[in-house]
């Protein structure tokens, strides 16, 4: 049982240095909740969603926004690591269909 947990929590953490496609990141806030707020306005990210659980928020962080959180201690976990998780497959934004 502690196997099945474990293996796909430890495949999402072993995502958590990596940008995401989208730029929607889980950061997990360990310290006041203050100073996540204050980095993340200093780098230019935004929060998501109208709900903050207790302990981590949904973010939407350009690749530079997302290299001054991690450099400020944060963890961050890309949503599309969390959707494959899931099941759910991420398309690329920028392909254009042939016609």
């Amino acid at each position: 049982m502690f196997t099945l947990a474990v293996g796909p929590l430890s495949v999402v953490a072993s995502q958590s240095g990596l940008p995401d496609k989208a730029g929607v990141y889980l950061v997990f806030e360990f310290g006041s909740s203050a100073s996540l707020t204050r980095d993340m306005s200093s780098s230019g990210a935004q929060e998501l969603g109208p709900i903050r659980p207790p302990l981590s928020r949904m973010i939407l962080a350009s690749q530079t926004a997302h290299d001054q959180l991690q450099t400020s201690g944060y963890t961050m976990i890309p949503a599309s690591a969390l959707a494959a998780l899931c099941g759910i497959e991420i398309p690329k934004i920028n392909q254009v269909p042939r016609i």
